[in-house]
């Protein structure tokens, strides 16, 4: 199976500070996850690689299903591995 992977512009004015926005990451992120980027050293960084981490996981489940499921972004909860530097989507 073959899997795209998206492109998040960190420089992008869109992008910036987005994890200051409440209502954003209260609909993206469940409230563990929000805790962990909020209180990550960059969370603009965190909360960027939790959304690539919840897209991959959404293409990924697309295609072993072959057809989409609704994409809501909250049932794709990301964990992160302390020795590891990426989440991990369960």
């Amino acid at each position: 199976m073959i899997v795209g992977n998206d492109v998040v512009d960190l420089s992008a004015a869109r992008t910036a500070a987005r994890h200051e926005d409440e209502r954003f990451v209260g609909r993206v992120f469940t409230d563990d996850e929000a805790q962990v980027l909020l209180t990550s050293p960059d969370p603009s960084l965190a909360l960027w690689r939790a959304w690539a981490a919840k897209e991959a996981a959404y293409k990924a489940v697309s295609k072993a299903l072959g057809s989409p499921p609704v994409f809501a972004h909250r049932r794709f909860e990301v964990t992160w591995d302390q020795d590891a530097p990426t989440g991990v989507v369960r």
